[in-house]
């Protein structure tokens, strides 16, 4: 698993490329994810989400 952060000013985006494993209604599954979400920070409320991006990644693609 990979979770980067990085931050400019007011803006933050942080990204993860993993697996993730678990069950829905008693059925296992396991999935290779990727996402990507984009913060801004105020006085008023801190960091807050703007943008957010996940998707799965195949096994095909080539990312260890």
């Amino acid at each position: 698993m990979t979770t980067v952060p990085g931050v400019a000013g007011r803006t933050g985006v942080t990204w993860f490329l993993g697996t993730l494993r678990g069950s829905v209604a008693g059925t296992p599954f396991q999935v290779r994810m990727r996402y990507t979400r984009t913060w801004n920070r105020n006085g008023k409320h801190g960091w807050r989400i703007v943008a957010a991006h996940a998707s799965e990644v195949p096994a095909t693609a080539g990312v260890p």
